[in-house]
């Protein structure tokens, strides 16, 4: 018997391609990606969108538009390299986790730090953006491990 399942397990393909965890992976990336376009579209400063009369408010959504925009590029060059199957994906998976999360904070401490709004202030207004925050933060951590442990991802990602 141990010498069949051997046998057998040496004739089996390496696992690859997307299917099971990846494929999961791989829909939950695509539409990572239609969100944070339309994130990014809500939050740019059409006319109207904000008051110009508010000083500084200009400065302020220039800076919340230049981090969205940041974010939604390394969005889009995770995305290519999991359809490119390419090498360094797992590495752009980590930047965009890290970089998703960092958005949030960042955004929230920009805005608190510009329209000089006490910590206290500040956690009432975003609190929800915080928390958030905090569960993408976990669960994103499950799926960079998985990315760089999986037996599938290695062997999908070779070129």
């Amino acid at each position: 018997m141990p010498v069949f399942l051997a046998v057998s397990s040496a004739r089996k393909k390496p696992e690859q391609g997307f299917a099971g965890w990846l494929m999961l992976l791989a829909i939950g990336q695509t539409l990572f990606l239609i969100q944070s376009v339309l994130s990014t579209i809500q939050i740019l400063p059409l006319p109207g969108t904000y008051d110009a009369s508010v000083k500084g408010a200009t400065i302020a959504y220039g800076v919340e538009t230049a981090l969205y925009l940041v974010t939604l590029a390394i969005v889009v060059a995770t995305t290519v390299c999991m359809f490119k199957r390419r090498r360094n994906f797992p590495a752009w998976f980590t930047v965009q986790w890290a970089a998703t999360f960092l958005l949030v904070v960042l955004d929230v401490a920009w805005v608190a730090t510009w329209f000089k709004m006490s910590l206290a202030s500040a956690w009432v207004e975003f609190n929800r953006d915080l928390i958030a925050a905090g569960i993408m933060a976990a669960l994103g951590a499950i799926w960079v491990g998985y990315v760089w442990r999986s037996r599938r991802v290695k062997n999908t990602f070779a070129h």
